[in-house]
């Protein structure tokens, strides 16, 4: 997470008469980041005079962006919002402010139930449910939180990458998440369908070179969806040795990607979401035509998406009270990422 001080952020393009507005904005995000949750989100924004929905919405956009003139009001309003009637927009915050802990496809019915009870005319389900994405805390349904603590998870990227020479596909990307705070945490880019070693790789990226020790153990939970490699053994065993409870799923072709879609739906800052290619291979993960971006490297890539979804690692997540096991667990991921 980002530790800046407000006045090391620059202001200089924002109006002078603006300024001290932004930075109040900034300091109230952070105030919501160390303190996440619906009764903070609601003080703070009533502090800084907007509506809590209007807050979800400016603390996505400097997590994602760490972008100041995002938060001055001087961007021009997204069409979706701008499309929306008042009576429309004040019926869906209030049905997103009272479901807090519900999944967008939920807040969509409810929203439209009531505005056939009270007699408004809404828009299609889609905008919607863009809508609410849009403005509401990220959140991840029950069935998928009791899966573990932490859940790796793969879904494919629209995203031209070159993994060799002039070969340019889509690529699957692995993910790992916090379950208690809806967090992507790691995410690496791979060719083809996912391997042990993309989920090794993953694992490290939240690991990290500098774990604290704490006072006493802490053992998460960890899911992993179920590859069918020669390495998947070793890497179920290595994490169990460190000390994490690992539950292995099967998510079926049509299973990927549900953490994703849950925080960022189809589409964030440009980038497109394919779950349905995680088990595909061949032609349909090529990439040919027109693009919005130009091919990448990997490594770029990795880059690229990591700024656009606003990746937090926070090594507190693998703090154990035996440095031994977690150097242990260290040397092993990085054998295995390498195969």
């Amino acid at each position: 997470m980002n530790k800046k001080k407000d006045e090391d952020v620059d202001l200089s393009g924002i109006p002078p008469e603006l300024r001290s507005v932004v930075s109040q904005r900034i300091e109230a995000i952070r105030q919501f980041e160390s303190k996440p949750g619906r009764a903070s989100a609601e003080t703070l924004a009533q502090s800084l005079g907007i509506g809590t929905a209007q807050f979800y919405n400016l603390a996505k956009a400097w997590r994602n962006l760490r972008d100041p003139q995002h938060l001055s009001g001087q961007s021009r309003p997204r069409k979706r919002i701008v499309d929306l009637h008042p009576n429309q927009v004040k019926l869906i915050d209030k049905t997103i402010s009272e479901m807090p802990n519900s999944v967008p496809d939920e807040i969509v019915k409810a929203a439209m139930k009531r505005g056939a009870k009270d007699d408004v005319k809404l828009p299609g389900a889609g905008r919607i449910k863009r809508y609410v994405i849009a403005n509401s805390a990220a959140q991840l349904p029950s069935q998928i939180t009791a899966l573990g603590d932490l859940i790796v998870e793969h879904t494919v990227l629209d995203l031209p990458i070159a993994f060799r020479g002039d070969v340019v596909s889509r690529p699957t990307a692995t993910m790992i998440f916090q379950t208690s705070r809806a967090q992507l945490c790691g995410l690496t880019l791979s060719e083809g369908k996912p391997t042990s070693a993309d989920v090794a790789r993953v694992i490290l990226q939240c690991i990290g070179p500098s774990l604290k020790a704490s006072s006493k153990d802490y053992t998460a939970r960890i899911a992993i969806p179920k590859t069918a490699d020669e390495n998947w053994d070793d890497l179920c065993g290595s994490l169990d040795q460190a000390g994490f409870a690992v539950s292995p799923y099967r998510p079926g072709p049509y299973g990927h990607g549900r953490c994703t879609a849950a925080i960022f739906g189809r589409l964030t800052n440009g980038i497109t979401f394919r779950p349905r290619l995680v088990e595909v291979e061949g032609e349909r993960r090529r990439m040919r035509g027109q693009s919005a971006f130009d091919p990448l490297t990997p490594d770029e890539g990795e880059k690229l998406v990591s700024s656009r979804l606003g990746i937090e690692r926070d090594a507190e997540i693998f703090t154990d009270g035996e440095r031994q096991r977690l150097t242990q667990l260290h040397q092993n991921l990085h054998r295995l990422a390498r195969m």
